[in-house]
């Protein structure tokens, strides 16, 4: 019994990120059909055939299609780790591993991220504090659902984590561990994902702790010459770990994908919806994160923290009553290093909620995390395990009010049925038609419906994704348009398949008329005709036929 009182404190974060990897491989094995892929999972579909296509070009030596990835606002890094995990299953046309792993690999890094979460409370708290915020996380919905996506989010959230671990180790005496702590914030901008810049105050105000604790000409330049070389620091490995940027054409590429990532934040990714401050704080923070009373205690927790460190913190880092600090049970650390944590994830919250016009969970998972961190400094100044306690039963009572873990849980959260009906009507006009076509191709805004029935692969669909042009399905504009040059990558479709409730031609669904991608697709379909395609209407669908 002695050794169950001693190993159940100490190994039970191991039994807790073994039963919610449990839960993630449960997540993950659903929707692994690629013919439906796109609808259930969005990009995923998109990101199945850049993996794809990397794969291909390392067998063939080709080092263009090695480079030709689809999200460059992704680190070229986090593609080959999910290459390495997919090469296998790809040998062997298995497509539904192909699909199951990526999920797997970015559940097993949110997985990770509650060990980095429950090792950096440890430093300060007893095993009960320190399971109480790992739980707190645990059962937040957008945990799962964040750890299901097949996005770099949770890496990038993982990585920043374990930079803040090392700034906490280092304490403000910027020896290795210092140099460990920016190293992986470089990381998470590299190999995860470039959006990890909006991190960069904790590094600015750890550097900055400094002279904010003794204000003189010498604090200042030593926060200036620290300040550059993380940038740098930054920048280089930034720039190490995504080398097609060196090159005119990759950095063209990035920079294009960059800006064009900026400008869907403001136009909610082209739907031109507005998205309210109470959306985001109720569809997002409180759905998917922390439910709002705790979150609201938490700012406000914050808020006082940040005030208590300009007010006392300046000039004694440990000001802090002793008594209130009897259950840090190893080593007692300045708690000013969570000025600049509390900050970083202060304002990055403050830029999502004023300059991104979305309410993508994702977005928010680095900021949630690193703000969890703030659970650590208030068990420390109110040490009761009732409050832990009862922040723990509210949040599962969020979670369950407001049918977030129904929605992340239900296995089929999206109903098929009426894609199924979609895909029937669709195969029933084409089945006659697709025999006879010069190609087997296919450019459609509708990539899911059962295209295995016409003898058809994955590698035959070619998406649209909300812009129509003539350099999609006519050689000469592709080479004129294409950076590339080379007609390999020349989708040459004999079938363009639009859907009759797209916003091409249903007018009530246009919520900006004046939109460059618009009216650039409204004149490419008001063409086709004249450019050879014959049209045929399908119940739900146009398909503009050529050469069948």
């Amino acid at each position: 019994m002695e050794f169950f009182k001693e190993s159940i404190p100490k190994y039970g974060i191991f039994a807790i990120m073994g039963i919610v990897l449990a839960i993630f491989v449960y997540m993950d094995w659903r929707y692994l059909d690629i013919q439906y892929l796109a609808f259930t999972s969005g990009d995923e579909y998109m990101q199945y055939h850049s993996l794809l296509r990397m794969y291909e070009g390392i067998l063939g030596l080709n080092i263009e299609d090695i480079f030709r990835f689809d999200s460059y606002v992704y680190g070229f890094v986090w593609h080959l780790l999910n290459l390495a995990v997919v090469a296998p299953f790809h040998a062997v046309g298995w497509s539904e591993m192909a699909i199951f792993m990526p999920r797997l690999l970015n559940a097993i890094f949110a997985t990770l991220c509650l060990g980095v979460i429950y090792k950096i409370s440890r430093i300060y708290l007893k095993h009960f504090y320190s399971y109480a915020i790992v739980l707190m996380v645990a059962c937040m919905s957008g945990f799962y659902w964040s750890g299901y996506s097949f996005k770099p989010d949770v890496f990038q959230a993982l990585l920043l984590l374990i930079s803040a671990y090392f700034l906490i180790k280092d304490n403000f005496h910027f020896k290795r561990n210092f140099i460990y702590g920016i190293l992986f914030f470089a990381l998470s901008v590299g190999i995860a994902k470039i959006q990890a810049i909006m991190f960069l105050p904790l590094i600015y105000l750890y550097i900055g702790v400094v002279w904010l604790k003794n204000p003189n000409v010498k604090n200042i330049i030593f926060c200036v010459k620290y300040g550059i070389l993380s940038t740098l620091g930054v920048i280089s490995m930034f720039i190490l770990t995504n080398p097609y940027i060196l090159h005119p054409r990759g950095f063209g590429v990035w920079s294009w994908l960059f800006l064009h990532n900026m400008q869907s934040n403001k136009t909610n990714h082209g739907s031109y919806i507005d998205v309210s401050f109470s959306d985001k704080l109720f569809k997002v923070i409180d759905f998917y994160y922390f439910e709002i009373l705790i979150f609201a205690l938490l700012i406000g927790f914050c808020v006082y923290f940040i005030y208590g460190f300009f007010a006392w913190n300046l000039k004694n880092s440990k000001r802090q009553n002793p008594q209130n600090l009897k259950h840090i049970n190893k080593y007692q650390v300045s708690l000013s290093v969570f000025f600049p944590i509390i900050g970083a994830s202060i304002i990055s919250l403050i830029y999502l909620f004023s300059f991104v016009n979305k309410t993508w969970s994702s977005y928010y998972v680095s900021s949630i995390y690193l703000l969890s961190l703030a659970l650590i400094p208030l068990f420390i100044y109110f040490p009761f395990k009732k409050l832990a306690a009862i922040l723990l039963i509210v949040q599962i009572g969020g979670g369950i009010s407001n049918n977030s873990y129904t929605k992340v849980f239900h296995k089929y959260n999206k109903n098929l049925d009426f894609q199924i009906q979609k895909s029937d009507d669709l195969l029933s006009t084409i089945t006659p038609l697709i025999k006879t076509c010069k190609t087997k191709n296919i450019l459609t805004d509708n990539p899911s419906f059962a295209f295995k029935e016409l003898g058809l692969n994955s590698k035959n669909i070619y998406q649209i994704f909300g812009l129509l042009t003539k350099d999609m399905f006519i050689l000469d504009e592709f080479m004129k348009e294409s950076n590339s040059k080379n007609p390999k990558y020349f989708a040459n479709p004999s079938m363009i398949i639009l859907r009759k409730d797209s916003m091409w031609f249903d007018k009530a669904k246009i919520k900006n008329p004046n939109d460059e991608f618009l009216l650039k697709s409204l004149s490419t379909i008001k063409e086709l005709e004249s450019l050879g395609f014959k049209r045929i209407e399908s119940k739900y669908f146009y398909i503009y036929v050529k050469d069948c």
